[in-house]
């Protein structure tokens, strides 16, 4: 009968102790591990008194764990930098939270915790920055934007000419764009980009037109590459905005910005009036005149009150270097006018006589008597003369010659 009474007594106390070691197996509560270590000292058979031991240290062990993982938890979640992060990366280091984890024997806990720990790593062991595809940071374009990035948990922050916009797909309108990526790790991308539709434009230029000097000014001189061609040396060149041409040529030229917007003008400087020539102004002639008129430009030729147009020059190439000549045949004064489509002018007078002069007097100092001295003779005609070889022009119309010789003159 006492040996009963001790069995039971034995029994009655490991069953105490299985029950609330079970307890605290799924409660994980360290109230109920104490209180179960306090019941398992009490069970005198050593061996289940050690099993039961092993198990509540399996226990505080998953308690142990459980609570690191929870407070590395906390850190990552309240983690406002990457900074902090980095405070968090020391507690799991120092603390040695996997380790902790991967010790566990009790599997479910241990699987349970081990997926909390990676998730947690993978933010904590996460040194790289986001990726970003679909534009280059500094980049210039003259298009729509469509920007992605490579990873899914982030926070985009964009700004269009320093204001705060919505995140989009693409992005279309004009600006600065300075969009930025930041990952649960902290990591940051920031991605500089333009979006640039206009056309540079010519300041003070027109096409088409004609100036005394061209200075390249353009609206949007920033990054902006000007190339000029004189169309009349063939020679391409590139300029800085600001350059001043001054040589008289037809140029064509092309400004382009950083974003391959561009606009093209032709322009000319012309400060040359038309050449006229083939004719004196200062030698009458008693023959017939070609005259020749030549302009890049050349608008419109008068002669005699008598005007012409392009439809009666010849044409160079480009649709430039005009020429144009013309027959005069009739006597008398004769005025060319030569105009380019700038307002360049020419004038040129000519004379045509085809009839001799007459001799409106003949005087002579010996009065027609024979005489030993010098005679002086002096014609007068009725019209402009040239005086002939041997003679003296005193005026336009009088001429002298003096005879010293011995003979009979006529």
């Amino acid at each position: 009968k006492d040996k009963g009474n001790n069995n039971t007594v034995k029994n009655n106390g490991y069953d105490k102790a299985l029950k609330a070691v079970l307890v605290a197996e799924n409660s994980l509560s360290s109230v109920d591990s104490e209180s179960a270590r306090d019941l398992v000292a009490l069970v005198t058979d050593k061996n289940l008194k050690q099993e039961l031991a092993s198990r509540l240290d399996a226990v505080d062990a998953a308690i142990d764990a459980t609570k690191l993982v929870d407070a590395l938890e906390k850190l990552v979640n309240d983690s406002l930098n990457k900074d902090d992060l980095n405070n968090a990366v020391d507690f799991r280091d120092e603390n040695a939270v996997e380790k902790a984890v991967t010790d566990l024997t009790n599997e479910s806990v241990k699987e349970e915790l081990q997926t909390r720990v990676d998730a947690l790593n993978k933010i904590l062991n996460d040194n790289t920055a986001p990726v970003v595809s679909g534009v280059e940071d500094g980049e210039t374009r003259n298009e729509s934007v469509s920007v992605t990035v490579d990873e899914e948990d982030v926070k985009v922050t964009v700004t269009l000419n320093g204001t705060e916009i919505e995140n989009a797909d693409v992005f279309t309108l004009e600006g600065e764009y300075v969009y930025t990526v930041v990952d649960a790790a902290f990591n940051e991308t920031v991605v500089k980009f333009t979006i640039d539709t206009t056309n540079p434009e010519f300041v003070g230029l027109v096409s088409g037109n004609h100036y005394d000097e061209i200075t390249l000014d353009v609206s949007d001189a920033t990054d902006v590459t000007i190339t000029v061609v004189n169309k009349d040396t063939g020679v391409t060149e590139e300029v800085e905005v600001g350059t001043v041409l001054t040589e008289d040529a037809t140029y064509y030229i092309t400004a382009v910005d950083a974003a391959g917007n561009s606009s093209s003008i032709w322009v000319a400087i012309d400060t040359t009036a038309p050449v006229i020539s083939g004719v004196s102004e200062t030698t009458p002639t008693n023959k017939n005149e070609i005259v020749y008129v030549s302009d890049k430009f050349l608008m419109t030729v008068t002669i005699d009150g008598t005007e012409y147009t392009r439809e009666d020059f010849t044409v160079g190439a480009n649709n430039e270097n005009f020429s144009f000549q013309k027959k005069v045949t009739h006597e008398g004064t004769h005025t060319v006018v030569a105009t380019d489509k700038f307002g360049n002018t020419t004038t040129v007078t000519f004379v045509i006589d085809k009839t001799a002069p007459e001799v409106v007097s003949v005087v002579k100092s010996n009065n027609d008597k024979a005489t030993k001295n010098d005679v002086t003779v002096t014609v007068t005609l009725n019209e402009k003369g040239v005086a002939p070889e041997g003679w003296t022009q005193v005026s336009d119309t009088e001429f002298t010659k003096v005879y010293s010789e011995n003979g009979k003159y006529t």
